[in-house]
């Protein structure tokens, strides 16, 4: 794939979209809010907050972008604060201090900037990632400041969140953290030719073969004897920060992902395991399903990462408890992985975002 395309429906559920080639996609903006929905009653047009990520796999590809912002009128009032969009457009080349914040301030339209948008959540509320989050018993002002603590957006790892950080898993936390987000470190990826490439994707051993992205990653597998049991082998062209292959769940979010029973794979920076998990039904952040079944029902199940790929075999009948459908019907598989970053068990468990693939 060339990137992926998500966005928020009106029920706060984040969803990824697929178009047909050479689609020609039209949303509503901000600006519906004031010049449509405020005047109308009953059905009203949503706004979706929306993000393309371009594929990390693919580099000899760029995106193009072409942008034309129209202004309304300078003496055109805005009927949410009383003031013409001219006012409006002073204040905040008044109040902008710094290259960030004018930056935070371009396009939004139902508060005069990004910042005065978090001023919109109630009183038992505060803005973060991109939404009005609740307060709890032991989160809140008031609980924070008993523990000597502050409170803020943070990640899992105890580091600040800002809008512009985008995609992620943020909550609110008590803490005394001043450390912006910050990118993983990556996982190295090997420079010298991979001499035994060819033979790992054509290993004759294997009767069965599907590629799941050209001269990249691939899935080999045998049906042993007893007709119930799958020898899988799942090969990418690189070292991966974890890999997995499962079975879609249907109708669940995000395409079959969530609910999903998959192997995987981990890269732990020095060792590796693989394991049978079951993918939350509504939560993605791998801290949320990273307990994998115990014990296994896997067999001779290993995983081998070299200076030329990543890879990861496995005897079957079930997945986490779902049956493989190899002698009669069909299943639906799911497959990704992620070079972005290692897996790590600390700090609550977390495997990166498969951005890859």
């Amino acid at each position: 794939p060339h990137g992926t395309f998500k966005l928020k429906s009106a029920d706060g559920t984040e969803k990824d979209v697929h178009f047909q080639p050479d689609s020609l996609i039209i949303m509503p903006g901000d600006g519906i809010n004031h010049f449509f929905n405020a005047r109308r009653k009953g059905l009203t047009f949503h706004a979706p907050p929306h993000a393309f990520q371009m594929s990390a796999s693919i580099p000899e590809l760029h995106r193009l972008w072409y942008g034309l912002m129209q202004l309304l009128p300078a003496d055109a009032k805005n009927e949410e604060s009383g003031l013409t969009y001219g006012e409006i457009r002073s204040q905040v080349v008044g109040l902008t201090t710094s290259p960030e914040e004018s930056s935070l301030g371009l396009g939004c339209s139902r508060k005069l900037t990004a910042r005065e948008l978090m001023s919109t959540c109630s009183e038992n509320q505060m803005y973060c990632w991109h939404q009005c989050m609740n307060f709890t018993d032991d989160v809140s002002p008031q609980a924070c400041a008993a523990k000597s603590s502050g409170l803020n957006c943070t990640s899992q790892f105890d580091q600040i969140y800002l809008p512009k950080d985008g995609h992620g898993d943020y909550n609110l936390a008590c803490t005394n953290s001043t450390e912006l987000v910050s990118a993983r470190p990556s996982v190295e990826q090997p420079t010298a030719a991979c001499s035994g490439w060819q033979g790992l994707v054509t290993d004759p051993s294997y009767a069965h073969r599907v590629t799941l992205s050209h001269n990249e990653t691939y899935f080999l597998w045998n049906v042993e004897g007893d007709g119930k049991t799958v020898h899988g082998k799942m090969i990418h062209r690189g070292l991966v920060g974890w890999l997995a292959l499962g079975i879609e769940n249907i109708g669940g979010e995000h395409n079959g992902m969530n609910g999903a029973s998959v192997v995987m794979g981990h890269n732990l920076q020095g060792s590796s395991r693989i394991g049978e998990y079951r993918i939350h039904k509504s939560m993605t952040a791998f801290r949320h399903w990273k307990e994998p079944l115990d014990p296994p029902a896997l067999a001779d199940a290993a995983m081998t990462l070299t200076n030329c790929y990543s890879s990861m075999v496995f005897k079957a009948q079930t997945i986490y408890g779902k049956p493989l459908n190899v002698s009669s019907g069909t299943d639906r598989l799911i497959w990704a992985l992620s070079r972005n970053a290692y897996v790590t068990d600390n700090y609550g468990g977390y495997a990166p975002y498969h951005t890859d693939e």
